[in-house]
């Protein structure tokens, strides 16, 4: 926008139907959030944000927004906030990097340098390079496949796929991923992971089998 502030991300509040769009300052603080042509601001002077730099936000089935900051994780029901970090829940660390929810309610949620974290409501679990297959502890990105697969970005270990039960992990030197920085996850209706990488390796699509595929052909699918 002209004020500096840009358009983060746009979420479906599924149960009003309304679209959410959330604008960032250059700061990365929250400075609004857009229901339809609604405008609220919330920070944390006027909320219960733990922080205004805000790194992931997802929406669960009851329309409650869970928001990742550099202070906890919070979760806002429209009116009451929750704020969960390392000193009152199983959160391994306070820096906030993805949100994913499965079809089971659970928040698969990654953090910098604490690993991969579910919550399903009650208890806490926490996935990390030491008591999993998760080959580094900074998440950037989570995607769920419609298998219930977690298909998991980290900085610096590559992909790595979570079924429940057993993981597999695909890198610069194991696959044709040209970065072990992941970014970003996307997962389309034919189940091929797009993949965006950093350190100059770009985007990679993925189908299931074991090839990685020219990303311009697969665009002109």
């Amino acid at each position: 926008s002209k004020d500096g502030r840009y358009l983060v991300g746009l979420a479906r509040n599924k149960q009003t139907n309304s679209i959410l769009g959330f604008l960032l300052d250059t700061k990365k603080n929250l400075t609004s959030v857009i229901d339809n042509n609604n405008l609220n601001k919330y920070k944390t002077q006027n909320s219960g944000l733990p922080n205004s730099k805000i790194n992931a936000i997802s929406i669960d089935g009851q329309g409650n927004k869970w928001i990742g900051t550099y202070r906890g994780l919070a979760k806002f029901d429209g009116v009451n906030w929750t704020v969960y970090n390392t000193s009152n829940s199983g959160l391994p660390s306070d820096t906030i990097l993805a949100i994913s929810i499965d079809v089971q309610g659970s928040k698969w949620i990654g953090t910098y340098g604490g690993g991969l974290a579910k919550f399903d409501g009650v208890s806490w679990t926490v996935y990390n390079t030491s008591n999993s297959g998760l080959p580094y502890n900074s998440v950037y990105a989570i995607a769920i496949d419609g298998q219930g697969n977690k298909w998991i970005g980290t900085d610096g270990g590559g992909l790595a796929k979570f079924d429940g039960v057993s993981w597999t992990v695909y890198n610069a030197s194991n696959s044709g991923l040209p970065s072990d920085g992941v970014l970003a996850l996307a997962i389309d209706g034919q189940g091929n992971k797009w993949i965006g990488t950093g350190l100059g390796g770009g985007l990679a699509v993925y189908r299931e089998g074991g090839v990685i595929l020219d990303v311009l052909r697969e665009m002109r699918r």
